[in-house]
């Protein structure tokens, strides 16, 4: 026996609210590339960040960002990354089709300690950006051993 419920008010309006749901979802994204907006442009490039005892570790994506174009900074407990990419097109060439474009961006991470704003590095491999961030000697995790009597 089929036990589904018939067309009841509630859940008429589940499936129009899961319809217009997905139907923003495939067609927002499609509309954004379009004209020629990125999600990078929207929202910086993507980034994670990782803890260990004694550091702090953010990862970004950054393809096509040259390391002159890009300013990396740390103040008040706030990891900020700008930079910009720029794309040329020969002076005897039509481009055809231009999903890349150029870009500008920053993006600012409130990290969750403090940091060694003095010992904070950063290195660009295959466009991915590392930044490693030491945590300060009192944010650092320590371990205590716990004795018997």
């Amino acid at each position: 026996m089929n036990t589904q419920a018939l067309l009841t008010p509630n859940n008429a309006m589940n499936r129009v609210r899961y319809g217009i749901d997905r139907m923003f979802d495939t067609m927002v994204p499609a509309f954004v590339r379009n004209i020629g907006l990125t999600d990078a442009r929207l929202t910086g490039p993507s980034v994670n960040l990782i803890e260990d005892d004694d550091r702090l570790y953010v990862e970004a994506e950054l393809p096509g960002v040259a390391m002159e174009d890009l300013e990396i900074t740390v103040a008040d407990n706030t990891l900020t990354i700008s930079g910009a990419r720029s794309l040329s097109v020969p002076d005897d060439a039509t481009p055809l089709r231009q999903e890349r474009g150029e870009l500008v961006f920053e993006r600012s991470l409130g990290l969750p300690t403090q940091v060694e704003v003095d010992a904070v590095e950063a290195r660009m491999v295959d466009g991915v950006l590392r930044v490693t961030l030491p945590k300060a000697s009192t944010s650092r995790t320590r371990r205590i051993a716990v004795t018997q009597g």
